[in-house]
């Protein structure tokens, strides 16, 4: 989290490639590091089963979903005054 701090206090906007910077750095050691830094083209989610999200703790939205709006998202947050500090 401290990471992800350092960069976005000296960012003057957080954009989407600063947050895929970050998430690939925070990545790079894990065992699935092949996911580093890459915006997901598939639905995945935490709980349930590996065959479908039935019994799911979560759920993100739907990848098309996300891949449209990525930069709405981002505008939003800052727009709603999420700024770094």
């Amino acid at each position: 989290m401290g990471l992800a701090i350092d960069h976005a206090t000296v960012a003057e906007t957080i954009s989407v490639e600063n947050i895929v910077e970050i998430h690939r750095i925070l990545m790079a050691s894990a065992t699935n590091q092949h996911v580093a830094g890459v915006i997901r083209t598939e639905q995945n989610w935490i709980g349930g089963n590996n065959h479908n999200p039935c019994n799911a703790d979560f759920v993100p939205p739907i990848s098309i979903v996300v891949a449209s709006s990525k930069d709405s998202y981002v505008l939003n947050d800052l727009e709603f005054g999420v700024t770094p500090t």
